[in-house]
């Protein structure tokens, strides 16, 4: 089931009329003054109506103003009250105090978990055997706080670096990535991935106040790999708060908090032991075992659970006949 499958069947009996919808609200690419173009639909709005508009990406931060969904309330105006907005950012409901009804749920790390779940079989072989590789980070996209990482590393031993065309990985180097998906891609990889003990994630972003989780830190939970994720401030506490063991007692993540200045840089100093394989990970296995298991089944499962509580609070809120 995908997410607009599973945002219609949630929904739809609870009483709303949620047709039309749109579920993916940008269009052509990100401006990085005023954000996303957003594709809207005109409604004619009953008491029963709920447009649901989905970020299927970042949003765009002005200081304490997220500028898309200025756009959304600005298009629904007085009916903006009846328009749900389902978001991947993180904390982005901190920073809005408007009529819109907001639900976190990105559609990209469903997807990408249930992918990764249905195809077990076509790479399950990469877990349960020793690590030839102390670590892997790669990098496609180039952006600061990847070239300060990737530069580091290359002088760091028994790993696997990348960084787009400059640094390139050999069999399935970065100019392959275009056009292919997360998960094919990951396929290709799996000689990286079922060897290297620990992942050096570079998320997406870096300097905003907040940002995303994406595929790049589930790969690694999924491939039973030590994870010390370098992104937006605060990265680290939000992956706790999905669910995620950051395995605090074996990884600093003090970096977690630091100045955009020394965070990405601290990370590996902080952690250059557990990086190079300098402390035995064995101690771990049943931990990583479960992890994995938790990126299959039990993340997807719980975002359903918790878009289904906010969703039942929202009819109660707005249609008062609604019986669970």
């Amino acid at each position: 089931m995908n997410f607009g499958q599973f945002f219609n069947k949630t929904l739809g009996p609870m009483g709303f009329d949620i047709t039309p919808n749109r579920y993916h609200a940008y269009r052509g690419e990100f401006d990085a003054e005023n954000g996303w173009d957003l594709w809207l639909d005109n409604i004619e709005f009953t008491p029963k109506t709920l447009a649901v508009v989905h970020f299927p990406d970042f949003v765009k931060m002005n200081g304490s103003r997220v500028l898309e969904l200025e756009k959304v309330e600005q298009f629904y105006g007085a009916n903006s009250n009846q328009v749900l907005v389902t978001y991947w950012t993180s904390d982005m409901d901190q920073y809005y105090t408007g009529p819109l009804n907001l639900i976190k749920f990105s559609n990209h790390n469903y997807d990408m978990c249930n992918a990764l779940a249905q195809g077990f079989d076509q790479w399950k072989d990469i877990l349960g055997k020793p690590r030839t590789h102390a670590w892997q980070c790669l990098n496609g996209r180039i952006t600061p706080h990847r070239c300060q990482v990737a530069y580091m590393l290359k002088n760091w031993h028994n790993g696997w670096v990348s960084l787009g065309q400059e640094i390139p990985l050999p069999e399935w180097d970065y100019s392959r990535y275009f056009g292919c998906d997360n998960f094919p891609n990951f396929l290709a990889l799996k000689y990286v991935y079922g060897s290297a003990a620990v992942n050096v994630v570079t998320e997406t972003q870096y300097t905003e106040a907040t940002g995303i989780v994406t595929e790049k830190t589930l790969l690694a939970m999924a491939a039973e790999q030590i994870p010390i994720v370098i992104g937006h401030r605060g990265i680290v506490d939000q992956c706790r708060r999905m669910g995620f063991d950051m395995f605090d007692d074996l990884v600093d993540n003090s970096y977690d908090t630091m100045p955009n200045e020394s965070r990405a840089e601290m990370a590996l100093r902080l952690n250059q032991d557990v990086i190079c394989g300098k402390i035995n990970l064995e101690p771990y296995r049943d931990r990583l075992e479960r992890q994995r298991e938790y990126v299959l089944w039990g993340l997807p499962d719980r975002m359903e659970r918790e878009f289904v509580i906010q969703a039942r609070a929202l009819a109660d809120r707005l249609l008062p006949a609604y019986a669970p």
